[in-house]
């Protein structure tokens, strides 16, 4: 039997646990992981290289006993101030620091997994009470003066948390704040994240619907997402200053791959764009909430334009899942890939930094492809028995006894040269 392996593991056809064996300034570190799951032996080796790094150059891991997740968060927070998810993941730590205690030692986390199935059970039922939140000024968690519960999410969003998690116990590692990982891979639910990148359409017509149900201060945000494929968070943040209606271009600068990107506006956005500019002025946010605030949520007005619309219900009686607002971005783009054919257009639209990214659309672009080539032959068929014109002549083929074989006419030769070509 072979001996399987992958880097810096090895399980020998004898053993049914793994082995490490990996390098670290030219010193080699070799041992069993104990383990026979190759998830749980990946852990493993992922603790000892950190270990192996700490010894390589002279760290001598504190104790982290006295560590308090608190403290942990906190110097975490402190470390990945410029992170682009810092306003999303101090959300999460608000709630990480309410459900494990912020005076709870590291060290007792560290070895205690059940404590985090726990919470992924108390996230999915939206069973969290928020005491707690981070004070980004005071850099530290100061109580909630009116403590409420964390809405349930998702299981996707579940794996979004352990991620983080997981990143912050990685990032205590190495910085000798903890000495293991208890966030396991095995606790991450990838049925749920093959789900989350289903794509939905709406048809033309469905588009139109969808629209016509849209509230007034809802409306132009929709039909900026089907008419630019732009996500959310580019939308809400959009700003006048970045907006040029004389060229019926807008700039985004915030972008998720974190490049400048040029968006053409359509006559139909320009035009809803000329009237918001002439009712309230062009200062600040172009898409504004009833209030006047910038607007920070799309939830309420999707879901009442898919209920209005009739949608909704639809989808459900078709037992199609239910429309995401992303969802209009990949209409937007299910569009742009069947009018091009050219999946580079595709992926300067989305602002895609990956073409892997937008291969996602390539079915679309072959079907159009094949159905431009079927209309093609078809086309070039008919041009070749026109210009035959009238000299289309009968040909009879025959026997050595003289009987008729078969019949057929010179156009039918020019139909198989025509595809022929």
């Amino acid at each position: 039997m072979a001996q399987k392996r992958e880097r810096g593991l090895y399980k020998p056809p004898n053993s049914p646990n793994w082995y490490f064996d990996f390098q670290i300034n030219g010193r080699r570190y070799q041992g069993s992981t104990g383990e026979s799951s190759l998830t749980r032996a990946r852990d493993v080796l992922e603790r000892k290289r950190a270990e192996a790094r700490d010894e390589a150059n002279g760290i001598k891991r504190s104790s982290n006993k006295r560590v308090l997740f608190s403290a942990l968060l906190v110097s975490y927070l402190q470390a990945k101030s410029e992170k682009k998810s810092r306003p999303s993941d101090i959300g999460k730590v608000s709630k990480f620091v309410s459900f494990f205690g912020g005076n709870t030692p590291v060290s007792s986390l560290e070895g205690n997994e059940m404590e985090f199935h726990k919470f992924i059970k108390a996230r999915l039922l939206g069973d969290i009470f928020v005491t707690s939140r981070y004070d980004s000024k005071a850099e530290r968690f100061v109580a909630v003066q009116q403590p409420g519960k964390a809405p349930a999410c998702s299981r996707v969003n579940v794996n979004r948390d352990l991620a983080l998690l997981r990143s912050i116990f990685n990032w205590g590692i190495e910085n000798g704040l903890c000495a293991r990982q208890p966030v396991k891979r095995t606790m991450f639910d990838r049925r749920a994240e093959e789900q989350s990148k289903r794509m939905e359409f709406l048809t033309d017509s469905e588009a139109e619907r969808y629209l016509s149900a849209c509230s007034p201060q809802y409306y132009p945000v929709a039909l900026c997402a089907l008419e630019t494929g732009c996500r959310r968070n580019e939308i809400l943040h959009l700003a006048w200053a970045d907006v040029d209606l004389n060229n019926s271009v807008f700039t985004l600068k915030n972008t998720k791959a974190g490049k400048q990107r040029t968006v053409y506006i359509t006559p139909r956005l320009a035009e809803t764009l000329v009237k918001i500019k002439e009712s309230r002025g062009a200062t600040g946010h172009v898409f504004l909430s009833r209030s006047g605030d910038a607007y920070k949520d799309v939830r309420r007005g999707h879901g009442a334009a898919l209920k209005d619309s009739g949608l909704e219900d639809e989808r459900k009686r078709a037992g199609k899942p239910p429309l995401r607002f992303h969802d209009l971005r990949h209409t937007f783009a299910s569009a742009l890939a069947k009018s091009s054919r050219d999946l580079n257009v595709v992926r300067r639209a989305l602002g895609h930094a990956d073409i892997q990214t937008t291969m996602r659309y390539a079915h679309l672009t072959e079907r159009q492809y094949s159905d431009s080539v079927r209309l093609m032959s078809e086309e070039k068929s008919k041009q070749a028995c026109q210009n035959m014109g009238d000299n289309v002549r009968i040909f009879t083929i025959v026997d050595l006894q003289g009987e008729k074989v078969e019949e057929f006419n010179s156009e039918k030769t020019a139909l198989n040269q025509a595809f022929l070509r």
